[in-house]
């Protein structure tokens, strides 16, 4: 009950439950679920007040409230996902119907949305790109069917059912098939997917026949949502390649500790070089001559490393032209 919050919690308190509703029952996030990313989000708010405060920030650098604060922080990545896709960003829309501004009433959706996506992720937070394509999709279906006044209503629980189970169970059966790793998809494999544009040719449920009639008053949404024509995203992700490959071999753990290795040999070498100037009575000219070799040592270790890299990556792993060409200039630089 937003009436018995404490002062520093119920400012925000009737936006966020009004939100909680509005997108719990459009989406069918779980009740319990919602309510607790409902209080998290209340606690997180009253937690950056702090960027209110002069003694933290200097008033010119202090945002207009603690709801852009912690939005600014929570979607700085999603912002990065978005130019990294190509795409432009989706957030709801300026929303007059809370007693409340609107740039701060509509940030307020924004995060409820993310923390009740995120709040019934389960084993999907291990891949976060995902869950960014997933608050990605959602948002823009919320603001295209204009969800502040929509009366759909779906079962609580049907989020997971038709959401979250599906992926993980995609996940779960790849991570626990016994091939080898070089057919073995694993969480990394699968977040890759969602770096690519492919994924956004794909709707985020793998759709359910009973959502057009599971509307409260037998009214809704007559008009096809945006990405309803599309396959479903877990087609993708049966399809997705693997990405990354490691070889087994010994030479991964010189690779590993390349760093070290090369300090022992220098090392080595150097100390040599005094060793035999001392019992072979060399002029000092002549051992800085011969300790001048290391040089060479450094350049012939460098193409070395630049091999294993070369020999590590190819062909398991899928590299931009930008990489390939770095790494032969890399190497044809150290050879010349």
């Amino acid at each position: 009950d937003p009436a018995d919050l404490p002062p520093r919690l119920s400012e925000y308190a009737n936006m966020v439950y009004s939100a909680c509703e509005d997108l719990g029952n459009f989406f069918g996030f779980q009740d319990a679920s919602v309510r607790n990313q409902a209080e998290h989000l209340l606690i997180l708010l009253s937690n950056n007040r702090r960027y209110m405060n002069s003694h933290i920030l200097p008033p010119a650098l202090q945002p207009p409230s603690p709801i852009h604060a912690l939005h600014a922080k929570v979607f700085s990545n999603y912002m990065k996902w978005c130019r990294a896709m190509g795409v432009a960003p989706h957030f709801s829309k300026m929303n007059s119907s809370m007693a409340a501004p609107p740039s701060v009433a509509s940030r307020v959706v924004d995060l409820v949305m993310f923390f009740c996506v995120w709040g019934e992720a389960c084993n999907i937070r291990h891949m976060p790109e995902c869950l960014w394509f997933l608050y990605h999709k959602m948002m823009e279906e919320y603001t295209s069917s204009e969800g502040y006044t929509q009366t759909r209503s779906l079962y609580a629980g049907h989020y997971l059912d038709y959401v979250v189970t599906p992926i993980y169970k995609i996940i779960c059966a790849n991570m626990k098939s016994n091939t080898d790793h070089v057919n073995k998809r694993n969480y990394d494999d699968f977040n890759e997917f969602f770096w690519s544009r492919e994924c956004l040719q794909y709707r985020y449920s793998t759709g359910d026949p009973n959502e057009r009639t599971d509307l409260e008053g037998g009214s809704g949404i007559t008009t096809p949502l945006p990405g309803e024509s599309q396959l479903p995203i877990t087609v993708g992700m049966l399809n997705a390649p693997k990405t990354f490959l490691e070889k087994r071999s010994w030479l991964r753990g010189i690779m590993a500790m390349s760093r070290l290795v090369e300090w022992h040999i220098v090392t080595f070498y150097l100390l040599s070089v005094l060793a035999f100037s001392h019992d072979l009575v060399w002029g000092w000219v002549y051992t800085l001559q011969v300790a001048s070799g290391v040089f060479w040592l450094f350049n012939s270790l460098a193409i070395c490393w630049g091999l294993l890299e070369v020999w590590s990556s190819y062909p398991g792993i899928h590299l931009p032209a930008t990489s390939i060409f770095g790494s032969i200039f890399v190497l044809v630089a150290r050879f010349l």
